[in-house]
C-alpha cells in the first residue's frame, strides 16, 4: 500500500511550499498539488497580527506537477498531520478541484468545473460581497455582443 507523503518545502528562495512528495532522489523532489505559503501582516484595533495565506504555487501553470531541483532546497519537512485536511480543503478551494484518497492510499484529482448559472453567480456574489459591490443592479442587464453595449 502506497502511502501520500504531505511535506513542507522550504526553498533557497526563502519560499515556503506545502505539497505532496511524488517522488525524491539526490537531484531532485517531485512535487503535487503544491501550495504557497505566505505571511501577511495585519493591524487589529492597533495590534500588529500575523495570518497565514496560502496560494498555488504557480497558478497559470497547465498541470499541479512541478519538479525542483535540490540544490534549490534548503529542507523538506514532513507536514503536521493535523494540518493534512486544511491543505486538501485549500486544493478544493483555490483549485476547484476534488481531491480524493485512493484506496491504495494515494491522492488523484478530479476537476470540478462549474456546471450551472446559478453556481458561477453564487461564486460572483461571494466575490462582490468580499469587495463590498451591489451586483443586484446588473442582475437584469445583458451584454450584445458585436454592439458593445449592455442592456
Amino acid at each position: 500500500m502506497s502511502e501520500t507523503k504531505y511535506v513542507v518545502v522550504k526553498l533557497v528562495s526563502g519560499e515556503n511550499v506545502m505539497s505532496i512528495l511524488d517522488y525524491e532522489n539526490s537531484d531532485l523532489l517531485e512535487l503535487k498539488y503544491p501550495m504557497l505559503i505566505r505571511s501577511v501582516q495585519t493591524v487589529d484595533n492597533g495590534v500588529g497580527k500575523e495570518h497565514m495565506i496560502a496560494t498555488p504555487f504557480c497558478p497559470f501553470a497547465a498541470d499541479d506537477y512541478f519538479t525542483i531541483e535540490r540544490k534549490d532546497v534548503m529542507f523538506v519537512k514532513e507536514l503536521h498531520q493535523a494540518l493534512v485536511p486544511n491543505y486538501l480543503n485549500l486544493l478544493k478551494d483555490h483549485e476547484q478541484v476534488v481531491v480524493r484518497r485512493n484506496t491504495d492510499g494515494s491522492v488523484s484529482r478530479v476537476d470540478k468545473p462549474l456546471r450551472t448559472v446559478e453556481e458561477f453567480k453564487e461564486r460572483v456574489d461571494k466575490l462582490a460581497e468580499l469587495l463590498g459591490i451591489d451586483t443586484e443592479e446588473q442582475r437584469d442587464t445583458f451584454y450584445v455582443e458585436g454592439t458593445d453595449s449592455i442592456n
